[in-house]
Order: structure tokens, then C-alpha cells, then sequence
């Protein structure tokens, strides 16, 4: 298989948001960032047994989008089922919860699901582990910003990034 990195090219650089995207009927319409977002959520290996070339090389965007959203959705169930209460994902393998949160936000904003990247968002900025930890709240800042009319809560949230 062969794959695309953030360059254009088919060799990986060494920056930390690099991410293999394969060259495939499907992930060749998605852009870099946005196929990079899903992939680093779940690992090429296990979206090759959803068989998305041949299921939905020919979908339109939306509907490719709409196929890896509910993929994420499944993946997080299915790792959530796995630590039962009181244990959490999120503080059993942040990491990967996080990714798998932020890959749920940005393909929701793709279909224009605004009120639900909207929620994701703020579960990473609730669940983070570490309170001092101002990128959750700063990416919630950033989106209420742009993409919604919530500017003082927006303005409240950045005081704290900001210093």
C-alpha cells in the first residue's frame, strides 16, 4: 500500500502531526489534516477490515465523512465498553481518547454538525486529566469563536491561554 504525508509526498517527514494516509479510492478526497485526524483516531490496520475502497470509494464526501464518523463512534463504544465503572478510557489511555474525541469533532464539523463537535469539545476540555492543560480549553475557545455566537464564553475561556 502505498501512502501521502503532510508534504504532498510519499515520504514521511519528522514533524509530531505526521500521519500515513493511504492512496486509495477513499481517503484520496479527503485532505491531509482531515484524513490525518481519523487515522491517528484509529489505526490504518483496522479501517482496512471496514473494506472502505470497495464499500465507499465512489461515495460522495459527505457520505465517506459520515462512514468514518460513525467508525470513531463504534471505536470509542467499544474501548469505553472496555473499563467498567469506575474505571474510564479517558484516564486508562488518554492519548487515544483524546485523538479519538478530537477525530469525532472535526468530522462532525465536516457534516456541519456544529452542536456536536460543539459537546465534544467540551468533554475533552471536562475530562482532561491534568486542569493546567490549556490546549482542550483553547481549541474550545478557538471553535466557539469561530463557529458559533458564544464570544464571552469564548473571551473568558482564552484569559487563562493567554498568560
Amino acid at each position: 500500500m502505498q501512502f501521502r504525508y503532510s508534504t504532498g509526498t510519499n515520504e514521511p517527514t519528522d514533524f509530531p502531526w505526521e500521519a500515513a494516509i493511504p492512496v486509495s479510492t477513499f481517503w484520496d478526497s479527503f485532505t491531509f489534516k482531515d484524513a490525518a485526524c481519523i487515522i491517528k483516531a484509529i489505526p490504518v490496520e483496522e479501517l482496512e477490515q471496514h473494506d472502505l475502497d470497495t464499500r465507499y470509494g465512489s461515495a460522495t464526501q459527505p457520505e465517506k465523512i459520515a462512514v468514518a464518523l460513525d467508525i470513531l463512534r463504534e471505536r470509542l463504544q467499544r474501548e469505553e465498553a472496555k473499563y467498567p465503572p469506575p474505571a474510564e478510557f479517558c484516564t486508562a489511555d488518554h492519548n487515544a481518547w483524546s485523538h479519538l474525541w478530537l477525530a469525532i469533532a472535526a468530522t462532525s464539523m465536516d457534516l456541519g454538525q456544529v452542536d456536536v463537535a460543539e459537546e465534544a469539545h467540551r468533554t475533552l476540555v471536562v475530562k482532561r486529566l491534568d486542569p493546567n492543560d490549556l490546549v482542550p480549553a483553547n481549541n474550545l475557545c478557538a471553535f466557539l469563536a469561530r463557529n458559533t455566537t458564544k464570544y464571552d464564553e469564548a473571551i473568558t475561556l482564552a484569559g487563562p491561554c493567554k498568560e
